[in-house]
């Protein structure tokens, strides 16, 4: 934000050298669609809120001599940076439309604290014996249910995707299939935190609100069902659940 004091009521040409990206080091944070609002007098009400790239923004002083220019921008972290914070300069220069007034020229800073990326521990769903013509289930909230365990920032928000659910395991060394089917989902402490939900159900959301040494914690329990058939082939089987998660805020 920068704030101007001048003559009453004076029109200025406010030109601006916006960074397109903030860093800190050797990284860098890509920072884009810039936009501005400007206000007339030090209690003005934000107006023209428009994308910007730099060049010449209008900025009329109110009858107090004071207007106010506010920027905003979008940072765009990628997964691999966390824990930082990212910085760059804002050059504003402001100058009355006659060529032969003074200008004024402000420098301030854009800055982005990025927290920690988040990271995902899978313990794998573990089913006891299964007897071919009998189905076997595991509850979410069976010791041997699949559990991810999604460390963050502590108290934020994120929303967990899952891309991918197994219709069957597939027999190590083999081509025989098994059947997997009622996948159930469940979070909370032991994952005893709230009712089973059945998947495939797209996005869910979830805190990190477990405080660990790191940060956060949530944890997110699987179940399922196996139907083995008849004659189903002994041996151990296989498949993979794929899961993508993303920040959602604080």
């Amino acid at each position: 934000m920068f704030t101007v004091q001048g003559p009453a009521n004076a029109s200025l040409l406010v030109t601006l050298t916006l960074p397109a990206i903030l860093s800190n080091g050797a990284q860098s944070l890509p920072l884009t669609a810039w936009s501005a609002t400007t206000a007339t007098g030090a209690g003005g009400a934000p107006v023209n809120a428009t994308p910007i790239s730099g060049g010449d923004v209008t900025l009329v002083l109110g009858s107090d001599g004071i207007g106010v220019l506010r920027l905003g921008a979008t940072a765009s972290p990628s997964f691999a940076v966390g824990n930082a914070t990212f910085t760059a300069a804002v050059t504003f220069v402001a100058r009355e439309p006659s060529t032969s007034q003074h200008s004024l020229t402000a420098q301030s800073t854009a800055s982005a604290a990025v927290v920690q990326p988040i990271s995902i521990t899978a313990l794998a769903m573990n089913f006891p014996a299964v007897y071919a013509g009998a189905p076997a289930v595991i509850a979410p909230e069976h010791p041997r249910a699949m559990r991810l365990l999604f460390d963050g920032a502590l108290l934020s928000s994120i929303e967990v995707t899952f891309d991918a659910l197994p219709s069957v395991l597939t027999r190590d060394g083999g081509s025989e299939t098994l059947s997997i089917t009622s996948w159930l989902q469940r979070t909370g402490a032991n994952c005893l935190g709230a009712s089973s939900v059945a998947l495939p159900g797209g996005m869910g959301a979830l805190a990190l609100t477990e405080a660990t040494a790191a940060g956060g914690r949530s944890v997110l329990c699987l179940g399922a069902t196996v139907t083995p058939s008849p004659l189903q082939a002994s041996g151990t089987y296989r498949g993979n659940v794929t899961v993508s998660v993303r920040y959602t805020g604080a």
